[in-house]
């Protein structure tokens, strides 16, 4: 693979952007690493597990992080098996843009092109995997006897 600077310069618009791409793709890392690192605990749950009794496709991805954060790679899969995938697409992300806005130039390379010139794109493809797995972990879930649904709710 390779990656290769354009000598095109980021306009104003495109630069901002970057600056608002940082900020998403970074916060999930931070967030992370704080709760992996300090005395804070997680104060929420799922609304849709509490309400249903049902696990969303993206329950357990935060606790995925916070052990990858801690070094726990066997523990953050028994939380969520695309947790690794997500956080390093969050990472090689957010060094993508941190040298797009050191630079202020484009950076591309073929793996790039690929994800977001193909018909699909990265979104698409990440959404069929997400859902796959989700159903695998339903038909186990269920298999098993771990998933109660909410009677109430529905």
């Amino acid at each position: 693979m390779r990656f290769q600077l354009s000598s095109q310069k980021l306009s104003t618009q495109a630069l901002q952007w970057r600056y608002f791409s940082l900020s998403c793709v970074s916060s999930p890392l931070v967030g992370a690493y704080l709760l992996g690192h300090t005395s804070a605990s997680f104060g929420w749950k799922c609304l849709i597990l509490s309400a249903t009794g049902i696990p969303c496709p993206t329950c357990g991805m935060t606790r995925a992080f916070v052990e990858i954060a801690r070094g726990n790679l066997r523990e953050s899969l028994s939380y969520h098996g695309l947790g690794i995938c997500v956080f390093v697409g969050f990472l090689l992300m957010t060094i993508h843009l941190c040298i797009e806005i050191l630079t202020r130039r484009y950076l591309s390379s073929s793996l790039h092109d690929w994800l977001f010139n193909h018909k699909m794109g990265l979104v698409g493809w990440f959404l069929i995997v997400l859902l796959g797995y989700h159903g695998i972990r339903l038909a186990v879930f269920f298999t098993t006897g771990e998933l109660t649904l909410n009677l109430a709710f529905i």
